[in-house]
């Protein structure tokens, strides 16, 4: 669809073009590496099929395994997940919640794992797109998770799959990925540290 292109982000001071032209691509079934509230990770549209397949593809990961979808807002989140009014405080933290899906998305099952972004960049690409976002880690599957966007550059510059866009902001200070919690039990259970 794209070649890979890269594009320095100042994430201090975003540039509205760029997310304008960010939320284009992710519009047309891109695929953007980015930078989120905890590492860099691969977003596209949470319900177009197409681009969540590469993704997968991208990154060598079994389709059986689900992904997270980054959500607007607690509003936006009831629209696909059942939460209880008392789980809704969770969705402060950065943290991803496994919960009872209600509206299907491609290659979800009953539960979805959701997570509301308090990274600038992703809530105003989802303020723009006013849909999910698909996301996972930027990397090859059970490879070490990507702070430096160097070393991400690096992986994907060279492969037949990749993504659309690179959203450059640097080495990012070094952060582990979100918990994993489920909420679908009678108490919460925590599935990644």
């Amino acid at each position: 669809m794209f070649y890979m292109e890269i594009i320095k982000i100042n994430l201090e001071n975003l540039d509205e073009a760029i997310i304008h032209k960010t939320a284009e691509i992710i519009k047309i079934g891109g695929i953007i590496v980015v930078s989120t509230d905890t590492i860099y990770g691969l977003i596209c549209d949470a319900g177009n099929e197409e681009a969540i397949c590469r993704i997968y593809a991208i990154k060598e990961r079994d389709l059986a395994k689900p992904i997270g979808v980054f959500m607007k807002d607690v509003q936006m989140t009831r629209e696909y997940v059942k939460i209880a009014k008392e789980q809704e405080e969770l969705l402060a933290t950065p943290d991803t919640f496994i919960l009872p899906l209600i509206k299907k998305l491609p290659f979800q099952k009953n539960t979805l794992g959701i997570r509301i972004s308090h990274s600038p960049l992703i809530s105003a690409l989802i303020s723009i797109l006013n849909f999910p976002l698909a996301q996972t880690s930027a990397n090859i599957s059970g490879a070490s998770l990507g702070n430096d966007i160097d070393a991400i550059i690096r992986v994907f510059e060279n492969r037949d799959i990749r993504p659309d866009l690179i959203l450059d902001a640097g080495k990012l200070l070094e952060r582990k990925a979100s918990r994993v919690i489920d909420l679908t039990g009678d108490s919460q259970k925590i599935l990644r540290e």
